[in-house]
Parts: structure tokens; C-alpha cells; sequence
């Protein structure tokens, strides 16, 4: 995901980019929109049954 931290030399290496994406069941990075709407609905009332949970966005990096 594009954030301040990840505006470096080798996070801008399209390389890089593409050996991160072949590991993402996404095949994509996230947005930061993207994370600030998973915020915003945990904020929300939808989510008022919600506790105690980790909430990951990493387009399916973490399953393997």
C-alpha cells in the first residue's frame, strides 16, 4: 500500500512492485482508500458487534 514509509527507492522499483504482487492473492497493493473505508466501517455502527478482532489488509498475503 502506498503510505509514506513505502515512498522509498526500492518500493518505487517496478521490480519490486511485481515480486510483492506475485505474493498477493489480490495480484494488486491496496489503497490508502481502501484501508480508510475498513476504518471507517469499523467505526460505524455495522460494526458495533465487533470486538476484540485484528482486522488485515493485505489482499490475501497473510493465507500463504
Amino acid at each position: 500500500m502506498p503510505t509514506h514509509s513505502t515512498q522509498t527507492d526500492m518500493c518505487a522499483d517496478p521490480d519490486f512492485q511485481a515480486s510483492v504482487r506475485s505474493g498477493v492473492p489480490a495480484a494488486r497493493l491496496g489503497s490508502p482508500r481502501e484501508a480508510a473505508e475498513a476504518l471507517w466501517w469499523l467505526a460505524s455502527p455495522q460494526a458495533s458487534y465487533v470486538v476484540g478482532n485484528v482486522l488485515t489488509l493485505d489482499g490475501g498475503w497473510s493465507l500463504g
